[in-house]
């Protein structure tokens, strides 16, 4: 397991530096993951959840959310029920930068895809969240 952990390190890396090539201004890669995440998990939006999914530090998600607030890609709103809490919502202009983001991304990855048939792809998927799901659960 640790070869295929060191494994999933290595392209995380290599995969984050594409990425970030291909960010449009002034879309940061922490930027993208964060309205990757509004997106793909709309209710876990609070930035103390959003916080605990990155496993960052609090002034480091501040910090990112007060940039995505700040070039209007993120809004940050207090709860109903309690003024004390807020919720981060992605707005129509971050899911447009994530869209020209993840565009501007496909050619690096288009000659990668082509290496793999539908079969493989779907196989490397469901062993990947299976190690996400344990090391999701485990960290709580």
């Amino acid at each position: 397991m640790y070869q295929v952990l060191t494994e999933i390190g290595i392209i995380h890396q290599l995969a984050s530096t594409a990425l970030r090539k291909a960010l449009p201004k002034p879309l940061t890669l922490a930027q993208f993951y964060v309205l990757t995440h509004l997106s793909r998990v709309p209710d876990v939006n609070t930035p103390t959840r959003i916080t605990k999914a990155f496993q960052v530090t609090k002034g480091a998600m501040t910090h990112t959310l007060g940039l995505l607030q700040k070039n209007g890609f993120v809004s940050v709103n207090a709860d109903r029920n309690d003024g004390r809490a807020k919720h981060v919502y992605i707005t129509d202009a971050g899911r447009n930068i994530l869209a020209e983001a993840l565009k501007n991304s496909t050619p690096h990855f288009l000659a990668l895809n082509e290496k793999f048939d539908d079969d493989e792809i779907q196989a490397m998927t469901d062993s990947l969240t299976k190690i996400r799901k344990f090391l999701d659960k485990a960290r709580d």
